[in-house]
């Protein structure tokens, strides 16, 4: 366990956070639990904080930890409205969890263990709507996110849009060289195989078949390369020509293939 790791009480140590990183952790859930209790009674109206409240009061005594957890996701998103609402030492004991947080985080990177800042993965997602507090239908978000994510052309847009997800994955991940070519190959001769079988079989006969076709499946193939030319010939002859998509090679490659290409012979 991180907590009884002996980088993590050092450096709660060193930094002079307290005794050891279980003790820190216990004495930030006090404040989340002194700050949930006060947000409860506090008379806001706005419409982020009443949501806030409604969650947090239908936890039952059993279920103090979620309460905790669901106290410490309100701070992160909303805390420039939390804020407000506390005075004395409720609003020490905020200031005091709000540096804690960080530094809980930054002890878990000693023993190389990283912590989403913003909760879980889906609150980093930029394509579903969903309540942070209640994550819901997650295997159709992640699809969803998925899905888009594949289609964006450029590295560029993909830091862009997902530039606080992508510092953590820096820091976390080790850079690891991907011989990417290799694997497209394969991937993508795969396919050619498909669509030579099916214009063989005459399930085939144009450029709209290729595309509905289930067992081509282009939707997913698609996410890799561009189909850009199809010619087939009354003798079940063809010639094809498709593009790899930038996102995967910055070249974008140009692969012709017919019914003679072989897994022998073919390459990018």
């Amino acid at each position: 366990m991180v907590s009884q790791d002996e980088r993590s009480n050092h450096y709660v140590q060193e930094n002079g956070i307290g005794a050891n990183l279980s003790k820190v952790i216990g004495e930030l859930e006090t404040h989340l639990s002194s700050i949930a209790n006060h947000l409860l009674s506090s008379d806001s109206k706005d419409v982020d904080i009443l949501h806030l409240k409604s969650v947090l009061n239908s936890f039952t005594p059993e279920e103090e930890h979620t309460k905790r957890v669901c106290t410490l996701l309100g701070i992160v998103k909303h805390e420039a409205k939390i804020r407000p609402l506390l005075n004395g030492q409720f609003l020490a004991n905020f200031n005091l969890a709000i540096g804690r947080i960080g530094q809980i985080i930054s002890a878990f990177k000693t023993c190389n263990t990283y912590i989403l800042p913003n909760g879980e993965i889906e609150h980093y997602y930029t394509q579903s709507e969903m309540d942070y507090l209640d994550i819901s239908n997650k295997d159709n978000c992640f699809h969803a996110e998925r899905d888009y994510l594949l289609q964006i052309e450029s590295e560029a847009e993909v830091i862009a849009q997902y530039s606080e997800l992508v510092n953590q994955i820096k820091h976390a991940v080790p850079t690891v060289e991907i011989e990417i070519r290799k694997h497209l190959k394969f991937e993508i001769f795969e396919w050619i195989h498909r669509v030579q079988t099916g214009i063989a079989r005459k399930e085939i006969n144009n450029t709209d078949d290729l595309t509905r076709n289930n067992k081509i499946n282009y939707a997913l193939y698609g996410q890799i390369l561009n189909l850009e030319d199809l010619v087939i010939n009354e003798d079940r002859t063809f010639r094809c020509r498709i593009r790899v998509k930038s996102m995967l090679d910055e070249t974008q490659p140009v692969i012709e293939f017919n019914q003679m290409t072989n897994a022998h012979s073919f390459s990018m």
